[in-house]
């Protein structure tokens, strides 16, 4: 495992032990560990060095750890302990195709949207304009984006597994960061699809959601052919 990694994220986030339950707080940073490529793919995840890095006992890290794997970030192992989920472009795709399907659904649902909503969705479009190269920003606004989209949505299961199939699909936008579009070109789409949020049309917001969706599924397939490697080669060396 990388320790020294995990370490120095942890120095960097190790506020959050300090809300919610222990369990609770190391699964936040974990997953976030693991989304953000500090811990990588095939990566052992030794319970009792983990306990000793956040400084609690193993109770709350296994509990963190079978979390983890409900949501597909870990494999736990019987008899060998839990390591971080590989990954694969196949993946990629079908939790694209899947994500485009929930999110139809919930926009569906948020249309029509209170003037209060639209205004903050349109704020959020305006901050992703001017943040220039700050990726990491982007993401955080491009997840506000979406969630506020869907925030007066009344289903709670919906949203969970739309929640749940991001955090797994931003492990691979972090990953292959580069094949992505300028955030500028992303407030683009997301304008396209408020615009028709905006409308009250839902067939144009969704058109512009299956293009935007779409769009970055195509654009990651696109960047990996262009680079010339083999997909399962390069993800086992990730």
């Amino acid at each position: 495992m990388n320790s020294e990694g995990l370490k120095g994220f942890l120095d960097k986030n190790g506020g959050l032990l300090k809300t919610g339950t222990t369990a609770g707080a190391i699964n936040k940073i974990l997953e976030e560990a693991i989304i953000k490529g500090v811990l990588k793919a095939g990566e052992n995840l030794p319970v009792e060095e983990i306990s000793a890095l956040f400084g609690v006992s193993s109770m709350p890290v296994r509990e963190a750890i079978r979390e983890l794997a409900a949501k597909g970030l870990v494999n736990v192992i019987p008899y060998k302990g839990a390591r971080v989920a590989e990954v694969s472009v196949k993946e990629f795709k079908d939790l694209a195709d899947v994500r485009l399907e929930i999110e139809k659904i919930a926009l569906r649902r948020a249309i029509p949207m209170k003037k209060e909503r639209l205004e903050l969705l349109k704020k959020i479009i305006d901050q992703m304009k001017d943040i220039d190269n700050d990726r990491e920003f982007g993401f955080e606004l491009n997840d506000a984006f979406h969630l506020e989209l869907y925030a007066e949505v009344e289903n709670k299961v919906l949203i969970d597994l739309l929640k749940d199939i991001r955090v797994k699909m931003n492990r691979y936008l972090r990953l292959f960061t580069s094949s992505l579009s300028s955030m500028d070109h992303i407030a683009r789409e997301h304008k396209l699809i408020l615009d028709g949020c905006e409308a009250g049309d839902i067939v144009k917001a969704e058109e512009a959601l299956e293009a935007h969706i779409g769009g970055v599924k195509d654009r990651l397939a696109e960047y990996l052919s262009c680079i010339n490697i083999n997909e399962d080669e390069y993800f086992q060396k990730s």
